[in-house]
């Protein structure tokens, strides 16, 4: 913006009247000295009080001569209005106000006078938002032709102006609807945490291709062969294929400090049913490793054969199964318990037992304690053989996984 000159003219003064001097009324004379305010209206308003005066120093009013500064007592000397205000309503001492003009704005009001137009004509013309109405095509750097619909500007390096381009597909939004060819790293960001970066859907009704393929490069492919080794088909199921006979598909890392499971199958809710550990083992309770023991005549026995852990990683025990091929117990149930360590994995309430009359205890899988770790060793006790008769040709397997 710019700051406006006032003061300093043939009309700029401030005078005082009085009256019954030598008989004279209404006597004028010039008046020194006079606090002269501004506003923005006649009559009420606010007061404008960013002013630099003629020292070049920010003041809130300004002082008529009183003739120490070699000006004419009673003279207003020059000083700049507040930024872009180009008249205001002045006051002398409190008295009643008159509007003083900026000298620029003055200047051009005589030209616009000249010019047979107005002081309003001049405001809406500066009001405007583009008043001389300047076009795309009037600037210098900008080269346009016969526009069509959706087409963009451009920098064309080579001309240092700004051109039309086409962008296919547009239609109120950039809609790239043709197939296109991306070159260079593009980033995706979402709009907040919970946004989804990419989405890619099947045509509801007639897709077949892939809806996305990663190709090796050309020295990587088997024979020399590029070869497409990741895909997601038409359904969105993940497809992975080694380029080559000696590379590896997939491979996955943890942290160093890795406690969650690296890779996991789940259900529909989400529960495991398989996954690798830290370690490299891997876990699926329905499958696992079995361990037998057997007794030919059922007898009360502290457990003597020892099973010892074998995969140099912690197992869980699952379950355990026991069955007799021969006769079975009657009177008494036959009551196993099976240790880890020497401490019962089973509270005494929830022992495997085979009742009377009966061949197998079904799955006891009601541990107290699970956790078979490296180095441990399981044991099994015949708490109770049965009673009338004991039974015989005993089984007992345990699953862990």
């Amino acid at each position: 913006m710019t700051r406006f000159w006032y003061g300093g003219t043939l009309t700029d003064w401030t005078f005082s009247s009085r009256d019954d001097v030598d008989g004279v009324n209404d006597l004028v004379q010039s008046l020194g000295g006079a606090e002269i305010t501004f506003w923005t209206q006649e009559v009420g308003g606010e007061q404008l009080t960013d002013l630099i005066n003629a020292s070049n120093t920010a003041v809130g009013s300004i002082f008529s001569s009183d003739g120490s500064d070699g000006r004419s007592v009673g003279t207003i000397p020059p000083f700049q209005g507040p930024d872009g205000i180009a008249s205001m309503w002045a006051s002398a001492n409190g008295g009643p106000r008159l509007i003083i003009k900026g000298q620029t704005e003055q200047e051009l009001l005589n030209v616009i006078a000249q010019a047979g137009r107005t002081d309003a004509d001049l405001r809406a013309h500066i009001a405007a938002p583009n008043p001389h109405v300047i076009t795309l095509g009037d600037l210098a750097d900008v080269e346009i032709d016969s526009p069509a619909d959706g087409e963009l500007l451009a920098y064309d390096g080579a001309t240092g102006t700004y051109t039309l381009r086409a962008v296919s597909g547009l239609s109120g939004v950039v809609d790239l609807a043709s197939a296109q060819t991306v070159t260079g790293p593009k980033t995706l960001e979402s709009p907040d945490d919970s946004g989804t970066r990419l989405i890619i859907r099947a045509n509801a009704n007639t897709q077949a291709s892939d809806l996305m393929q990663a190709w090796s490069n050309a020295s990587q492919g088997e024979g020399g062969q590029r070869q497409r080794t990741t895909r997601l088909n038409d359904r969105g199921e993940l497809r992975v294929s080694s380029a080559r006979g000696n590379s590896v598909a997939v491979q996955v890392s943890g942290q160093p400090t890795q406690t969650a499971h690296v890779l996991e199958q789940t259900d529909t809710f989400g529960v495991p049913v398989s996954w690798w550990e830290p370690n490299g083992s891997w876990r699926a309770p329905n499958v696992g490793l079995p361990f037998t023991w057997h007794q030919d005549a059922v007898a009360t026995e502290t457990g003597q054969y020892r099973v010892y852990n074998p995969t140099n990683v912690p197992l869980t025990i699952r379950n355990l199964v026991a069955s007799v091929g021969g006769n079975t117990p009657a009177g008494q149930p036959i009551i196993l318990q099976l240790r880890i360590n020497g401490v019962a994995a089973y509270a005494d309430a929830n022992r495997p037992t085979i009742p009377a009359g009966q061949r197998w205890t079904g799955l006891a899988s009601s541990l107290a304690s699970n956790t078979w770790p490296v180095g441990g060793y399981l044991t099994v006790d015949v708490v109770q053989p049965g009673s009338t008769t004991a039974g015989t040709k005993l089984t007992v397997q345990v699953l862990a996984y």
